[in-house]
């Protein structure tokens, strides 16, 4: 298999995002976050450790995407993000350090939801 350098990943995303619009990569941005939602889901309820390689390629995809989102909304290298986490991160230090108790869900306590078949196909939006 080719080793793909990073600088080569982050051009072919670009060039990903150039050739589909940034209309159609939003949504394809909004159904990756779903998909990665899906297989957290499922790890959580089943087992955490039951398809670690799910959760891998749904993480890679959002990766993907938020590298497209950082490039058309031009936050790449862009100090604005780091200080928006570096704040929200130390709210929540914050306010896990005024908490007695933390809340937690037993997985057992959950129901299995019935399977569904949901079809994710995206019709591209004309830019």
């Amino acid at each position: 298999m080719k080793t793909i350098e990073k600088a080569d990943t982050i051009m072919g995303a670009a060039t990903i995002l150039n050739h589909y619009g940034i209309r159609t990569q939003m949504m394809k941005c909004v159904e990756e976050l779903c998909e990665l939602g899906v297989e957290l889901t499922k790890a959580y309820i089943e087992d955490p450790g039951a398809d670690v390689h799910k959760v891998l390629e749904e993480l890679a995809d959002v990766e993907i995407m938020i590298t497209q989102m950082n490039m058309h909304f031009e936050v790449v290298g862009d100090e604005e993000v780091d200080i928006i986490i570096a704040y929200k991160v130390n709210r929540q230090l914050e306010r896990i350090a005024g908490d007695t108790k933390v809340d937690t869900i037993d997985p057992g306590e959950l129901e299995a939801a019935p399977e569904i078949e949901i079809d994710l196909t995206l019709t591209p939006i004309e830019d």
